[in-house]
């Protein structure tokens, strides 16, 4: 599941350590060690495991979906570990309930690209909080295999071997490269369960400071509560809501939302992201902005949060066409009308537009469904090749898929790089 999470599912398994004062054993002051559990946002989060000695390790959380009850939770955790295809998806992932929320638990890390962490442990503050420093990495130029072939500088340390040695991804692969980094992002995780992911000045929007609150799993459930609640509002009620001013929320959203606003507003976090963020206390209009078309999931005009996965469909590839390359499943949000979605995929290189279901198959490659006229919540379309031989079975198909509201043009998907 990889979105809007972009950014943070390039992240390294992190262990912190410092000298920490005496924890207090006063009832109701927070130590180090109250910093373990979860802090999500949207659709993503992370979780600090705290170890006795103070010690800590960071993991990224995926959210699969949440639930009406435990039972329907865990009943769910269930049917995923026995997906025979969740153990290519995921690796060594991790699954749990948390909530009624059901997530995905992964080293951050485990789709490095040259990016780079500094963390530090603050306990001299009434609130203990982890402060993270996310710093990226991009390499210039081309790097040179060992048999003299050549390749993009930036698919050195990517986490695939594009070398026939797989010498690319070597410890000290990217010495010979020039380098630029750059600050992309600073994560606070304090010990009263919230947080806040402030993106660069620059990185989400030009000349601007971005901040995403995070908070304890028991939003999640919340959240998707706003979800069907404004799925449910007027088209005139819909058209009169401005994400980031409450005061345009019909009374049943703000009674919602209400307690974990003033549960974020009375947090550490924004005393100590004032100066970065602009002082804003606000959790759900921010989250609500930033997927600003939950309301509009079921129209042609808009997406609300999305998930899918991809996966090899297995094919032994030959000099046939037609052949099915990648399998993707819609994983979360609604049913989507092929006429509002736009489907790409990269093979061993440039993104091109694939064929809908709808439309006669093309040179370049073909989305097959079920005939149904539309994208379903669950259902399985088939990535193949068109009339040109795509994979011809002479080398390997490194394959990426993209999925694109064709209204704005706006990215909802991108995959990590599949070996079809």
């Amino acid at each position: 599941m990889k979105k809007i999470v972009l950014l943070m599912t390039i992240m390294m398994t992190l262990a912190g350590c410092t000298d920490l004062a005496e924890d207090s054993t006063d009832s109701g002051v927070l130590t180090a060690q109250d910093l373990d559990g979860l802090y999500m946002s949207v659709m993503f989060g992370l979780e600090v495991e705290m170890n006795s000695d103070d010690t800590f390790v960071i993991s990224e959380l995926d959210v699969y979906d949440c639930y009406e009850t435990k039972a329907d939770a865990d009943a769910e955790v269930a049917e995923v570990l026995e997906d025979e295809y969740f153990e290519e998806e995921y690796g060594d992932a991790t699954v749990f309930e948390s909530d009624n929320c059901v997530y995905i638990k992964t080293s951050l890390g485990s789709d490095d690209d040259g990016t780079t962490f500094a963390t530090t442990l603050i306990t001299q503050a009434a609130v203990p909080y982890i402060e993270m420093v996310v710093t990226s990495t991009d390499f210039e130029g081309e790097f040179t295999c060992d048999d003299g072939e050549t390749i993009p500088a930036d698919w050195v340390n990517d986490g695939e071997e594009d070398c026939d040695g797989g010498e690319d991804e070597g410890e000290n692969a990217g010495d010979s490269l020039e380098s630029e980094s750059m600050e992309i992002a600073t994560v606070y995780l304090a010990a009263d369960g919230h947080g806040s992911l402030v993106y660069a000045e620059g990185v989400m929007e030009e000349d601007s400071t971005f901040c995403l609150p995070l908070g304890p799993s028991s939003v999640m459930p919340i959240f998707y509560q706003t979800g069907d609640l404004l799925d449910n509002l007027s088209d005139e009620e819909l058209e009169g809501l401005e994400w980031d001013d409450e005061s345009t929320y019909p009374t049943q959203l703000s009674d919602l939302i209400s307690t974990v606003n003033q549960n974020y507003a009375d947090s550490s976090i924004p005393g100590l992201t004032d100066s970065l963020c602009g002082g804003f206390t606000s959790m759900m209009a921010t989250w609500l902005a930033w997927g600003g078309n939950l309301a509009e999931a079921n129209t042609d005009d808009g997406f609300s949060l999305y998930d899918f996965s991809v996966y090899s469909a297995g094919t032994t590839f030959s000099t046939a066409t037609g052949e099915a390359i990648v399998y993707v499943s819609l994983d979360t949000g609604d049913d989507l009308s092929w006429s509002t979605v736009i489907v790409q995929m990269s093979v061993n290189g440039a993104y091109g537009e694939c064929v809908n279901p709808d439309k006669a198959v093309g040179a370049g490659c073909a989305v097959d469904d079920n005939d149904d006229g539309k994208w379903a919540f669950g259902e399985e379309v088939t990535i193949s090749e068109g009339s040109d031989d795509i994979c011809d079975g002479t080398g390997t198909c490194e394959v990426q898929v993209r999925i694109i509201d064709r209204s704005t043009n706006n990215l909802i998907y991108e995959s990590n790089t599949i070996n079809a």
